[in-house]
């Protein structure tokens, strides 16, 4: 899988990517936003997707495609717990391996989704 080195691999769920929350607490208003990360990549979408809740230990299948997204790309999600505070986790993608994961707190009430702004 272009010479990606590690064991996870994307999970799918008829052929649409899959977020779980590994987290402890629900995922409040989950936006989310592919960015390439190489002129390989097949797919650039600039506005972010959306999903109401994601809860913890949960599956949800997202509605995008996993063979739309080959190459490499950042899988960058922002998302509120039930407390008002906002999160961003940043996965980084290697063809459909996973090769890299980040994640930080990003404050208090923030609005709006900025990609350009990740970890």
């Amino acid at each position: 899988m272009n010479q990606a080195v590690g064991n996870t691999v994307v999970r799918a769920d008829d052929a649409n990517f899959v977020v779980l929350n590994i987290g402890n607490g629900v995922a409040l208003n989950v936006q989310y936003v592919f960015r390439r990360l190489d002129a390989d990549a097949q797919r650039v979408r600039d506005d972010p997707s959306y999903l109401q809740t994601v809860l913890a230990g949960k599956n949800v299948t997202m509605p995008e495609p996993v063979n739309a997204y080959a190459g490499n790309y950042e899988l960058i999600f922002q998302f509120e717990s039930l407390g008002g505070v906002s999160y961003q986790s940043v996965v980084t993608l290697n063809g459909h391996v996973l090769v890299g994961f980040r994640f930080k707190r990003i404050g208090r009430n923030v609005r709006g989704f900025d990609s350009r702004t990740s970890l």
